[in-house]
């Protein structure tokens, strides 16, 4: 993967510059007495010596275990201390770990949004080509494709983002849109849809249910002229409103500072339609609409499957995967299904952040075009 560096603004980055300075004043502070603690912890002979094992417990690890187990059960501190730092770092600067880039009234967002370098273009330039490829192998297959581009959550936060996006991240999600689309892609404005601030938890990377209605539904406007879908009438049916501790929260460790970003709270919902039984059980290529993507549409918690149910009032089959991007999902579905009876319309859900990502896993499906 390719290493980025981050496009906040110099002056931006001065003023972070100096609040890590003053930080990493109080780190080494704390690295210098836990290296006096470490020597005294030593000096006491409470730490096993190198020479009470054999080779063989060096050889199988047990030599490193055991001491590890004595430096826990002598300094039960020690993770308590770094804690402590976390959240003096978060009560003094709000600030959290490399991974978060904090914006206002509690909202956290990806650093990865804002993250490129000099070979940021040219790699989401092979991620378009590569889904133009995908389109052109569906095509074949008489399967219609609509890609929902998921544009940063930065680019839509308001006033939540303290520190907005430097111009090619910001640019990207319209590029690749009008790339695609003049490719002949269906290709819906979510930017447009997702605009409301309710589209998104507000420490989490992903959108709330109402965000994946809104994105649901322009699909299924994409959709309409593509393919005519079996209609199967689906409802939406809410399930309790949880709280929930958004993926971007572990970013931010901080257990005493007393005013962390309050969590979000999670509504999920289901789709109940009345689906044949055989579409159910009957293999992958039963539905008419297969949906492909990340974490978005495969955890039920964000409810992009469902919407698209409702929206498209259609069975949806469910192939996206939680980890590993979209493109890798795609290659797999494309794999897993080559032979069997297609599905009439393939909805591939692609964070806009990873086009800078694609690393050629789409490319063996795509050789022989």
């Amino acid at each position: 993967m390719p290493i980025r560096r981050s496009c906040i603004s110099s002056s931006e980055e001065d003023a972070l510059r100096a609040r890590h300075a003053i930080a990493l004043l109080g780190f080494a502070a704390s690295l210098a007495v836990g290296a006096w603690v470490n020597l005294a912890f030593v000096a006491s002979g409470a730490a096993p010596r190198p020479s009470s094992f054999t080779s063989a417990e060096w050889l199988d690890g047990e030599a490193t275990a055991a001491i590890d187990r004595a430096y826990d059960e002598a300094l039960p501190f020690r993770d308590t201390g770094i804690e402590l730092f976390g959240s003096l770092s978060w009560a003094l600067f709000e600030e959290g770990r490399p991974g978060v880039v904090v914006g206002n009234d509690g909202w956290l967002f990806s650093r990865e949004e804002y993250e490129t370098d000099a070979g940021s273009p040219a790699r989401t330039d092979a991620a378009v080509e590569a889904i133009e490829g995908v389109a052109r192998l569906l095509s074949a297959r008489g399967v219609a494709l609509v890609v929902a581009l998921v544009p940063p959550k930065a680019l839509l936060g308001g006033e939540a983002v303290r520190f907005p996006l430097p111009d090619e991240p910001r640019s990207r999600t319209e590029r690749a849109r009008a790339a695609l689309t003049a490719a002949g892609i269906a290709v819906p404005d979510l930017a447009a849809a997702l605009a409301p601030s309710t589209s998104f938890l507000t420490n989490d990377t992903h959108w709330t249910s109402a965000g994946a209605l809104r994105a649901a539904g322009a699909v299924a406007e994409a959709a309409a002229g593509l393919v005519d879908l079996p209609d199967t009438p689906f409802t939406a049916q809410s399930q309790a409103a949880t709280e929930h501790v958004g993926d971007l929260m572990r970013y931010v460790r901080a257990p005493f500072a007393g005013r962390l970003p309050p969590p979000d709270t999670l509504a999920p919902i289901f789709a109940v339609g009345d689906v044949d039984a055989d579409a159910l059980f009957g293999g992958p290529a039963t539905a008419p609409v297969a949906l492909v993507g990340t974490s978005y549409s495969a955890d039920p918690r964000f409810s992009f499957e469902a919407a698209l149910k409702i929206a498209l009032q259609a069975d949806v089959q469910n192939f996206a995967k939680e980890a590993g991007g979209p493109f890798q999902p795609m290659a797999d579905y494309l794999a897993e299904t080559a032979g069997e009876a297609p599905p009439k319309l393939v909805v591939w859900e692609i964070p806009v952040r990873y086009l800078d990502d694609y690393a050629g896993e789409l490319s063996p499906a795509l050789t022989g075009q």
